[in-house]
């Protein structure tokens, strides 16, 4: 008995002759479809809408509005949780930027408004100056009460109204002493003063002979007799920290824009003043040019009497309205007891303008890369870029992709595998292939499993470690290269159910899709797919792709028509099949080759239908190609109508 059943579809394996390949494989397979168990056709992209530019990278959430730039761009959303702002963030559009997802519109386009990420750090130091005031006629209602003093005790204690020589020089002339007056007592003099305007105390002094204490702290009242006339005595006023108050202090000060980020302070300035003395603080607003506006400036100082170097918060100065260059002037009258807020935005610095290849990572960690440069955010903290966080590798970085609790970096040399619960723990591990990446787009993540492109095929992550095996199923480095060398450098990599889809955004060799299951896997291309660039919406669950000024949904159109052939069927003798079955919804033409050589071709209608071969000759390989749209479900051809009853 001779004939052939063909009820099992497969993909390509270029590695493999046609006459090696198992049943089901196939020798050419465009826009086929084998997720079902039968043969389908793909479907075309579905024109979403027309953009205002030429997309080369896409953004949207909702596959209904859109970003597009006309650059390579690689855009994430803002990692806080309920984002007020609804922040995107994204590089390589000539820096690195930060707009409102909100305003995408259907047909697309760059941002209409942007602000560079980050808060810069103020470029000159604050200057002080401690407080210490002058008391004038006009500032201060003064009380003076002079007594003799002896043994602790007050005597004929009088007001009395001195001879103002200056606003802090007196001259008085003190009463007869009285008889009751021990001949030993001292004159003093007691010197009381409050605001003018809101009758606050600001001393109470006695003369520096008396054993009464004074209430003034950097204020002393000092008194001496006069040489003539021999019956005054002069008072003196002083004003200033004495050599066992004093201080040292260090201020710095930090910008917050509208966003409410903080950035890193400014360099540090250092004062010499008393625990009750206040502080003049001097800032100045830079010109920040296209961050988000400073809305406010915090000010922080070291804290009294301590070796702890850490900075604490005593107020903030309104900057919204000042214009960039000017000074501001805050006041620092908190005590050593009021700091409890530590300045913790020290190393939050702006992120280098010149990343790429921005990605989100999980625990609220972005990521990009310079040169060989991994950098890392504050974790929640997308404006903060702390230097001590960037990890170099050996390597110029190529690629990458957030995969797991991490991400794959590909380099001109070898991938790694990034890792780590926290910015400042991030590990970078080698992994063990030899393979450097091809192109920054050419990686993506398959149900879990990273891939990307190489110059020898593609490699599959496997949890640390990482091979060529999956791609040795379908491609030896020779085949490999013929089919796709042309266009390593422009290949991109995108994902559609499962799928991968591989192009390049030049056009350079025909498309495929791949499917990369713990099965056979499955090969087809895609002779009719072109595109620019792809974005996957994780939101919608959609790939989307651009081709001139069109942004298409992947496989969202009408059905394409595909074609199968089958591999090269050897019989054991040469015979001539008179007779074919086919079962198929739709539309399809199969056509039959024997040795080689065409030798019949058939519409195929929809149903379960018996065609007949034509006769006269012989021949022991053969081979089936059918075309078509619908589902294709099986082939049976034998000798006779008999034979095809038993298969």
């Amino acid at each position: 008995m001779a004939g052939l059943k063909l009820d099992i579809f497969s993909g390509m394996r270029p590695r493999i002759p046609p006459t090696l390949l198992q049943p089901g494989m196939a020798t050419q397979a465009d826009n086929c479809d084998f997720a079902y168990g039968e043969l389908r056709s793909t479907k075309g992209g579905h024109l979403v809408n027309t953009m205002s530019n030429s997309p080369k990278s896409i953004y949207t959430d909702d596959g209904l509005v859109f970003y597009t730039w006309p650059v390579d761009v690689d855009a994430v959303r803002s990692p806080i949780a309920k984002d007020l702002y609804n922040r995107l963030y994204y590089t390589g559009d000539g820096g690195f930027k930060v707009t409102n997802r909100m305003s995408a519109q259907v047909n697309g386009g760059v941002p209409g408004s942007f602000y560079l990420v980050g808060v810069p750090r103020p470029t000159v130091a604050p200057v002080l100056a401690a407080q210490i005031p002058i008391i004038s006629a006009v500032t201060a209602n003064r009380v003076f009460t002079f007594h003799y003093e002896d043994t602790g005790i007050k005597y004929q204690e009088t007001t009395i109204v001195p001879t103002f020589l200056s606003n802090t020089s007196f001259r008085f002339t003190p009463p007869a002493m009285a008889a009751a007056t021990p001949e030993a007592a001292k004159p003093v003099l007691r010197m009381r003063a409050t605001a003018i305007a809101d009758g606050s105390e600001l001393f109470d002094l006695y003369t520096e002979n008396s054993s009464f204490t004074s209430a003034g702290a950097i204020y002393s009242l000092s008194m001496s007799k006069d040489a003539a006339p021999a019956s005054t005595y002069s008072v003196t006023l002083t004003i200033g920290v004495k050599e066992s108050d004093k201080e040292t202090r260090a201020y710095v000060y930090t910008y917050v824009n509208t966003y409410d980020e903080e950035g890193p302070p400014s360099a540090p300035a250092l004062v010499d003043t008393s625990p009750v003395v206040g502080v003049t603080v001097t800032v100045q607003k830079d010109a920040i040019g296209n961050h988000a506006p400073i809305k406010e400036i915090r000010v922080y100082r070291t804290p009294s009497g301590s070796a702890i170097a850490d900075y604490f918060y005593v107020g903030s100065i309104s900057a919204l309205a000042a214009a960039p260059g000017s000074t501001l002037v805050f006041t620092d009258n908190v005590t050593g007891g009021g700091l409890n807020e530590p300045l913790s935005s020290t190393n939050y610095y702006p992120p280098d303008q010149a990343l790429v290849g921005l990605m989100s990572l999980p625990n609220g960690i972005l990521c990009a890369w310079k040169g060989n440069e991994l950098h890392f955010s504050e974790p929640y903290k997308p404006w903060a870029w702390p230097p001590q966080y960037i990890k170099p590798l050996a390597h110029t970085i190529v690629g990458g992709i957030a995969n797991g609790a991490g991400a794959v970096i590909t380099t001109v040399a070898y991938p790694y595998v990034v890792s780590g619960v926290s910015s400042d723990a991030m590990t970078a591990t080698r992994v063990n292939v030899d393979q450097a990446g091809v192109s920054k787009w050419s990686i993506a993540v398959v149900d879990g499993t990273v891939v990307y492109a190489t110059n020898d095929g593609f490699v599959v992550f496997h949890g640390a470690t990482a091979s060529l095996e999956r791609s040795h199923l379908f491609f030896t480095r020779e085949v490999w290269r013929a089919r796709y060398a042309a266009g390593l450098s422009s290949m991109r990599f995108s994902v559609w159910d499962g799928r991968l889809i591989v192009f390049s955004g030049t056009g350079a060799f025909t498309p495929f899709m791949i499917r990369l299951d713990e099965a056979d896997g499955a090969l087809t291309d895609l002779p009719t797919f072109a595109a620019a660039s792809a974005f996957v919406s994780i939101l919608s669950d959609q790939c989307y792709y651009s081709l001139g000024n069109g942004i298409y949904q992947f496989n969202g159109g009408d059905n394409l028509p595909c074609t199968w052939q089958s591999r090269e069927e050897i019989t054991v003798r040469p015979v001539n099949f008179g007779i074919f079955q086919a079962v198929a919804t739709g539309a399809w033409t199969l056509s039959v080759f024997a040795d080689g050589v065409l030798r019949h071709t058939a519409a195929i209608t929809e149903g379960k239908h018996t065609y007949r071969l034509p006769s006269g000759f012989e021949a022991d390989r053969w081979q089936f190609r059918v075309t078509g749209i619908g589902a294709f479900k099986e082939l049976r051809v034998a000798t006779t109508g008999r034979e095809l009853a038993l298969l």
